[in-house]
């Protein structure tokens, strides 16, 4: 993996795209700071958790961060480092369920909009920081429309912003039953 290369691994719920995800992180050979974005706030996602900090490798660097990952990492990141972020769903979750952001009682056209540019600034981030980065998120637009406009707005923004993440990276796997896929090689 090059300095400043991006790559998205996207798929669907237990699809394999952390795993695979995490075999390029090792594969990399560079020391990994693997940004976790969930939020515990019941007893299945602790679960969740504690089997994901189980997997990883135990020299890896991890950073906890539901709102702001570019914060923690600006002082942290060395040059021979890469960023896993797992996962840019839940962030854009964690952002879009935060009552006070962008500001209380925002719409979801202000939150979408404070979403997006959350994202480019993160993109840019990597960007300016001139390291590696595989970003993981899941592929939420599949299934039926949702009944109520929350899922329905989680549901458009997630999708906003795969495709954004998608035109930066250099290469984007679909993750399907455990197989990656390479798809931005098949566009032409």
């Amino acid at each position: 993996m090059k300095n400043a290369e991006m790559i998205l691994v996207l798929g669907g719920a237990r699809s394999g795209k952390s795993s695979f995800a995490e075999t390029l992180a090792k594969n990399s050979e560079r020391g990994v700071v693997y940004v976790a974005t969930s939020e515990v706030k019941d007893e299945e996602m602790a679960l969740r958790v504690k089997k994901h900090r189980e997997q990883r490798p135990q020299h890896w660097r991890t950073v906890e961060e539901p709102l702001h990952p570019e914060e923690k990492l600006k002082d942290i990141l060395g040059p021979s480092e890469i960023v896993l972020m797992d996962c840019l769903t839940l962030w854009v979750s964690n952002l879009l369920l935060h009552r006070d952001l962008p500001y209380p009682q925002a719409g979801f056209e202000d939150k979408e909009e404070y979403i997006i540019n959350k994202v480019n600034s993160w993109l840019e981030f990597l960007h300016k920081s001139n390291i590696g980065a595989v970003l993981v998120s899941n592929e939420v637009g599949w299934g039926i429309v949702p009944d109520n406009s929350l899922a329905r707005a989680y549901r458009d923004i997630a999708g906003r912003v795969n495709r954004l993440c998608a035109t930066r990276a250099s290469k984007v796997f679909l993750t399907v039953a455990g197989l990656p896929v390479e798809i931005k090689s098949l566009v032409k």
